[in-house]
């Protein structure tokens, strides 16, 4: 994650000359640039315009020290993400999360380098978490992505030694475009419309309507409806979403007899099962003492 900017001003110029650089060495070090600190502080004294946001500080009002030290780090962070403008393989981006993917990316699913067993869908109305926000948020459309290290965040791409891309010459466009020294390339990747399962199989599909009326019996969206508020669900509620675990469960066994599609696949084709999303809303489904089928909370949100 990148680094806070410093909201607490310095006292006067000489614990500005002081903290300045010192906060550089850590932009530095946050995006794991190979640039020298001093040098790169030297080129800074010697901009004009950066010289002045300096010397004249303790003639400046509070407020224009709060803008003039904002200017300061915007300029910092400036002048230490053009010192990497090139990726390091240094593993973050893989580890913050997985990439989507866009329409870009056709070429490399075509050729076999990303398999579907490879991918998951995230559909429209269930939780993700988001790095731009860095908090997790509900979709407002469907995107299929890679599949990520179980428990985490971690790209199942990211070699075992967790710096190194096991395709990396075969990267998703994502990956080319991101920079993790450079937050701004999410506003990039924002205004594309991500692929989604359609995108790839096409309409004529056999598993096209199933996958519509999947969306429609047990979609995400009904889920919130049921289950976002603090109140525990009524029983009828609590029935509804059952209903929905159980048929999201009965289509993708269905499927696999069927269709005889593996089930490495269903995660593509159906998104991430019902009885693991419902956890992003505090519950869990649970057999009772009789062995009947109920919702609990976690304890992690009691």
């Amino acid at each position: 994650m990148e680094l806070e900017r410093v909201k607490s001003l310095p006292d006067d110029q000489k614990e500005l000359e002081a903290r300045w650089p010192r906060l550089l060495a850590e932009i530095i070090q946050d995006i794991r640039s190979p640039a020298d600190p001093g040098t790169l502080a030297a080129d800074l004294e010697r901009e004009s315009r950066f010289k002045a946001l300096i010397d004249g500080w303790d003639r400046m009002p509070t407020a224009a020290q709060a803008r003039a030290w904002e200017m300061i780090q915007e300029r910092l962070w400036e002048a230490a993400r053009r010192t990497r403008p090139f990726c390091v393989r240094c593993g973050e981006c893989c580890r913050r999360g997985s990439p989507v993917l866009f329409d870009q990316d056709r070429p490399t699913l075509a050729d076999g380098f990303i398999r579907r067993r490879d991918l998951v869908t995230l559909r429209r109305g269930e939780k993700a978490f988001s790095n731009r926000e860095q908090k997790l948020v509900v979709l407002e459309r469907e995107q299929v992505k890679l599949k990520e290290a179980p428990d985490g965040r971690t790209c199942l791409f990211l070699g075992p030694g967790g710096d190194a891309c096991l395709i990396y010459p075969h990267r998703p466009f994502q990956c080319r475009v991101m920079e993790c020294w450079d937050p701004s390339r999410f506003d990039t990747i924002l205004k594309l419309p991500p692929l989604t399962r359609l995108d790839l199989l096409g309409r004529d599909n056999p598993l096209a309507p199933i996958m519509d009326r999947h969306d429609r019996e047990c979609g995400p969206a009904s889920v919130i409806e049921l289950l976002d508020h603090e109140a525990l669900p009524d029983a009828e509620a609590e029935a509804r979403v059952l209903d929905h675990v159980l048929f999201d469960l009965h289509v993708r066994e269905f499927v696999q007899e069927k269709f005889a599609v593996p089930q490495e696949d269903m995660e593509f084709l159906f998104g991430r099962p019902l009885a693991l999303l419902i956890r992003s809303f505090g519950y869990e489904v649970r057999p009772d003492p009789d062995n009947r089928l109920g919702l609990s909370r976690l304890e992690s949100h009691e």
